[in-house]
């Protein structure tokens, strides 16, 4: 999706996006256990190794692996999503305000090309 892309090439931050239809309660970062699989964007099934860093939905689902491959099985697809997940990764330089002022550009870019009629709340 070019309305985070762009944000993410200009900025350096790591962004993505998925579909919250398809994703199971809350998501939380945390390390792989080595029993998961995850399917890239794109790709095949694979197997995770243990020790590293995934978000996760309740379900134990991979959405996301290692801050950039994002899961093919909640990729948001043009005209299918009303509702999306947008994340901004930092690391240890980046500022609250560097990552809040990332979201405020791609949701802006979400509301110019995609969603004029869009709602935003930030959680």
């Amino acid at each position: 999706m070019a309305c985070y892309n762009i944000v993410s090439a200009e900025t350096g931050l790591a962004i993505g996006a998925h579909n919250l239809d398809k994703i199971k309660g809350n998501v939380v970062i945390r390390k792989t256990n080595g029993h998961e699989s995850f399917t890239p964007l794109g790709g095949k099934s694979t197997a995770v190794q243990a020790d590293k860093y995934a978000a996760v939905d309740e379900s134990g689902k991979i959405i996301c692996w290692m801050e950039v491959k994002q899961s093919d099985k909640t990729k948001v697809m043009p005209g299918e999503n009303r509702d999306i997940l947008i994340y901004v990764q930092g690391n240890p330089v980046s500022t609250d305000e560097e990552l809040e002022s990332a979201l405020n550009q791609v949701c802006q870019n979400i509301l110019r090309f995609c969603a004029s009629n869009a709602t935003i709340r930030l959680v």
